[in-house]
């Protein structure tokens, strides 16, 4: 694990451990998070929380933990671990909340990942409810990304197989070949030979 997944842990670690501290009736409120912990998270009254990204009038960028109005009832009190971070390609930094993930065929190949789909369930009730926004499951999604993939390695195979073929083989096929068939052979020119060769001068 790199610095960055290290401090992220370590600050999870911490807000838990708060909440723990502070008792039983402590409520999980957006706009309490952590930046690092914002997106993807739910709070104590099931709505989903956003990164929201504000530019000051000096231009200085600044990021805050908002409360949405989309809803995530069976997911309250939610924070998302840094593993399903992980197995679902999903950014801590996302901003907002929005479809346009689905065209980066590497997120939707993670985001339609085993690990992703039997272990992750957060993330992907808010991908299930973000592909039907654009009138799509994301089981479609996932079958397309499984045949798109499927494709390109049958691809893989054939293209590297006919590289493998060298000239000396594809000679050695076409002198077969021409052996066998009763239409002659090729000559020098690519035209069909079908003359046999011219019978001597008979003797007077």
């Amino acid at each position: 694990m790199g610095m960055a997944g290290q401090k992220q842990s370590l600050v999870l670690v911490s807000f838990v451990m708060s909440i723990l501290v502070s008792g039983i009736s402590a409520t999980l409120l957006c706009e309490d998070l952590p930046i690092d912990l914002c997106a993807f998270a739910v709070s104590s009254s099931a709505s989903r929380c956003i990164l929201e990204k504000e530019v000051s009038s000096q231009g200085k960028v600044e990021y805050q933990c908002q409360t949405s109005d989309v809803s995530a009832n069976e997911f309250a009190e939610w924070v998302e671990t840094d593993d399903c971070v992980h197995a679902c390609g999903i950014d801590r930094q996302t901003v907002g909340l929005s479809s346009d993930s689905f065209v980066e065929s590497g997120f939707v190949k993670a985001l339609c990942s085993i690990d992703c789909q039997n272990g992750c369930p957060n993330v992907v009730d808010l991908f299930e409810k973000l592909a039907a926004g654009e009138g799509v499951s994301l089981s479609r999604v996932c079958e397309v990304q499984s045949m798109g993939a499927a494709r390109r390695a049958m691809n893989e195979v054939e293209n590297s197989h006919f590289a493998s073929l060298s000239a000396h083989s594809l000679n050695a096929w076409e002198a077969s070949n021409a052996a066998l068939s009763p239409f002659g052979s090729l000559n020098p020119q690519g035209s069909l030979d079908t003359t046999s060769p011219a019978a001597a001068p008979s003797q007077i």
